[in-house]
């Protein structure tokens, strides 16, 4: 239907927010206070994702007001599919290393149609001796700090990037569970590192849920450390 021939009455089209942060509780509270009628404006979580369903532009521009650089995708593409338009809009590669999640964040990133213009590889290296041998890892590193660890998830990203020639890398290790945790490392924490031509960086994440959950979040995660790697925003 044209706009000249659409109706009066014609409802305004819905927008889905996607966000990558907020807790669901808060982004709820705050829709609720933009909808002019009950359940006007929605909110639910695809975790770790929350969206948010608005259907005026009044209502979009004060959620993302609101949750600022959270947002990644306003009536648009999934983060993977975000993230690998930035990386080729900027004329960026990237690679992987992945210990805890096997392979998902490449997987995730070459599902995008046209992925091949900026993703060059990824190392599955779920093994210490593998994380060495392909990657460069030092052994005392691993054996004094252990796999899931700030040193490591560094070694590996920068050892990614070494080994194909990436513009940037992210790297993930962690304990997915149900088993393996320990008091200093419980299940569900996970490091994720980066390395970039300005340099790298690593932080430690905790998330909740069973195996394929923890491996989901940490894969989401990393694709939003490139995300934001992209776009020169600090991290989170």
């Amino acid at each position: 239907m044209s706009a000249e021939s659409a109706s009066p009455s014609t409802p305004p089209r819905a927008v889905v927010i996607r966000m990558l942060g907020p807790e669901l509780a808060d982004v709820a509270a705050f829709a609720k206070t933009l909808s002019r009628k009950p359940g006007e404006v929605l909110s639910w979580d695809l975790p770790p994702e929350v969206h948010v369903k608005c259907p005026t532009a009044d209502q979009v521009q004060a959620m993302v007001a609101r949750y600022g650089d959270a947002v990644f995708s306003v009536g648009g593409p999934s983060l993977e599919a975000t993230v690998t338009g930035l990386l080729t809009a900027a004329g960026l590669t990237v690679a992987t290393a992945e210990s805890c999640t096997g392979g998902l964040i490449a997987q995730m990133l070459t599902s995008v149609p046209g992925a091949s213009a900026c993703v060059l590889g990824g190392f599955v290296t779920y093994a210490d001796a593998a994380k060495t041998a392909m990657l460069g890892v030092s052994p005392d590193d691993l054996a004094f700090h252990g796999a899931v660890s700030e040193p490591v998830v560094r070694a590996m990203a920068a050892g990614a990037r070494r080994v194909t020639g990436a513009d940037l890398a992210v790297a993930v290790s962690g304990i997915a569970g149900p088993s393996g945790g320990t008091a200093d490392k419980p299940v569900g924490m996970v490091w994720i590192g980066w390395e970039g031509p300005s340099g790298g960086g690593a932080r430690a994440y905790h998330f909740d849920g069973d195996r394929e959950q923890v491996r989901r979040s940490a894969a989401v995660h990393a694709l939003d450390v490139l995300r934001r790697q992209c776009l020169a925003l600090p991290g989170r």
